[in-house]
């Protein structure tokens, strides 16, 4: 049984036209792109993603903010303000924090949705968050909405902007993606660095191959211990190898050339040997299944 996402996706060009044949009971709309007026349709245009997402509501309450040329949008349920008010702040610093560290966010309005839903779920510009972490918020940083709330934004680049093949590489968006969010901490809140190793990763005495497709672990629980902690684990021995200067060069270049591509392995291993020399086979024999 596959475990996570089996769809691969291309970089394209979206148009969506809307239209509500009763304007007055029209739901809020949550869209990943700014709603432009066309005749009696609104229309949204997103170029360069590979998914377009809607979420509609009657009930949706929305903070609104910006960054740069970026608005931020967060959709939550009445008696969730605080939490949604937390996402719309986050998003900001996101942005701000990954915009000159990685690349430019890609798209013109960045997303957070509260759904009736288990987890989390990425699209490009717009992610959807379990009702449960609403509800669950405790005004700090430390808890679920906050950690896989900044990690599905961070897809934005891990899967949006660099994309690759999540059914045979699922390591590539998601190792990223959790490393993220250290790194975010890192930056913004570095004091719960430690807690974040302990709760996210280190609990779990990670095991497993980072490099698995979704196809071979036998549970939902290896495949997320391989894929995501033990990724989490392999970037962090990487970058302690390398150093941060040479770290932070390679992963703003790859997402640079890679950008609107499908990234592999293989891309990802060419493109930080142009920023070290250092040897690495030790780390790869540990944590990958095939040598590169």
């Amino acid at each position: 049984m596959p475990w996570g996402e089996h769809l691969v996706y291309d970089s394209s060009d979206f148009e969506v036209n809307l239209r509500f044949t009763d304007a007055a009971s029209a739901p809020v709309v949550a869209a990943p792109a700014l709603a432009e007026s066309n005749g009696e349709w609104t229309r949204y245009r997103l170029d360069g993603a590979r998914t377009f997402a809607l979420s509609m509501s009657r009930d949706y309450l929305v903070t609104e903010s910006a960054v740069r040329s970026v608005t931020t949008r967060s959709y939550y349920f009445a008696g969730h303000e605080n939490a949604g008010a937390k996402l719309s702040y986050l998003a900001t610093q996101v942005v701000g924090l990954f915009d000159p560290l990685f690349a430019p966010y890609p798209y013109p309005v960045i997303n957070v949705i509260e759904s009736d839903y288990n987890d989390g779920q990425e699209y490009d510009g717009l992610a959807f968050l379990s009702s449960a972490f609403y509800a669950d918020y405790d005004g700090t940083s430390q808890n679920d909405l906050v950690v896989l709330g900044m990690h599905e934004m961070t897809h934005n680049w891990w899967f949006g902007l660099v994309g690759s093949d999540q059914a045979m590489e699922p390591w590539l968006d998601e190792a990223l993606s959790v490393y993220s969010e250290r790194i975010f901490f890192e930056y913004t809140n570095p004091g719960i660095v430690n807690w974040w190793w302990q709760w996210r990763v280190n609990y779990f005495k990670p095991y497993g191959y980072v490099d698995m497709t979704i196809y071979q672990p036998a549970s939902f629980d290896s495949y997320v211990n391989g894929v995501y902690r033990n990724g989490a684990l392999f970037l962090e021995d990487l970058r302690v190898r390398i150093g941060d200067q040479a770290f932070y060069a390679f992963l703003k270049d790859y997402a640079g050339q890679m950008s609107h591509r499908r990234a592999t392995a293989d891309d990802f291993f060419r493109i930080l040997r142009q920023h070290t020399s250092k040897d690495i086979s030790d780390l790869i024999a540990a944590y990958f299944q095939t040598q590169r």
